[in-house]
């Protein structure tokens, strides 16, 4: 079990850090119900210049951190797998530990 806990601090480190653009998002939304803007369209009310750049940096940290998440969360390991025959898996690890 005490071997297991690592792996699980990663996963759940990994897990928060991909939800990072939700967060951001919900509080996006959040914002713009607060000033006033429609649920669809474009936003002409005061406070609302903020929107665009706020939009684009949520588009920017998910196309930087989700690709990042889901390598770390098992991607690696599957393409490990897939890629690598299981001998040279053993001889990738035996370096590594060297």
């Amino acid at each position: 079990m005490m071997a297991r806990i690592p792996t699980i601090i990663k996963l759940l480190w990994w897990l928060a850090v991909g939800y990072i653009p939700i967060a951001l998002n919900s509080l996006n939304v959040a914002y713009r119900q607060l000033i006033g803007c429609p649920e669809k369209g474009d936003c002409y009310v005061q406070g609302s210049e903020l929107l665009f750049s706020f939009d684009v940096t949520i588009i920017t940290i998910s196309i930087l951190l989700w690709p990042v998440c889901i390598w770390f969360l098992g991607l690696n390991k599957i393409v490990m797998f897939t890629w690598f025959k299981k001998t040279d898996i053993k001889d990738i690890t035996k370096r590594r530990s060297q």
